[in-house]
């Protein structure tokens, strides 16, 4: 998946990852919903490439932010289940 090199990801220790990978699965990790849906087209266009398949019934979605509304990600025309939101909002005093 060299393709993913060149997208955003969060900056870590001075670098930007965007992926991490272990044996069969794969985390994509991106600041905003149109980064992360780029970098899911991408893992699917090299998917197929390959004639592999990502499953979507075991594809999940995770937020971590300070907003609201959750973001609607899309795989092979699906949308992807929102599984669990963690949300940084600060009380004021």
């Amino acid at each position: 998946m060299q393709n993913l090199e060149n997208c955003p990801g969060i900056k870590v220790g001075g670098y930007y990852v965007n992926n991490i990978r272990y044996a069969d699965d794969t985390v994509l990790i991106a600041e905003n919903k149109d980064d992360l849906q780029k970098l899911l087209n991408i893992v699917e266009e090299e998917s197929r490439k390959k004639g592999l398949e990502l499953n979507s019934k075991k594809t999940e979605v995770m937020v971590i932010s300070r907003k609201q509304e959750p973001p609607n990600v899309t795989y092979s025309s699906m949308m992807l289940n929102l599984n669990s939101r963690i949300s940084l909002n600060t009380w004021e005093q």
